[in-house]
């Protein structure tokens, strides 16, 4: 239930190369961002965040200096951006001056 939840809202799996990123975990855990599937690499650390918290982690990378690297983004909100359709003014604006 919880995967199903969190691909409706979207997920986003981040790399850093920051060899010792465990400030920044503690800044985002006061900050109320959650942080799950924490895998450690060879020159740093993956983790998976949600699209929401994404945008609230301008602070906390600020604070300990760090830059994240976007691996994949899945969910809801991605798919929607990614297929959605082209939307031109003649078919706004056709139907009413037909009505007139």
């Amino acid at each position: 239930m919880r995967c199903v939840i969190r691909n409706l809202r979207g997920v986003v799996l981040v790399s850093t190369d920051n060899p010792a990123p465990e400030r920044f975990f503690n800044l985002c855990r006061m900050k109320k961002i959650r942080i799950w599937d924490i895998t450690k690499t060879d020159k740093g650390c993956q983790f998976s965040i949600g699209a929401a918290d994404y945008l609230q982690l301008k602070e906390p990378l600020k604070k300990c200096g760090m830059k994240l690297v976007i691996l994949r983004k899945t969910g809801l909100p991605f798919f929607m951006f990614r297929y959605r359709k082209p939307v031109s003014y003649t078919h706004l604006t056709l139907p009413t001056i037909l009505r007139v």
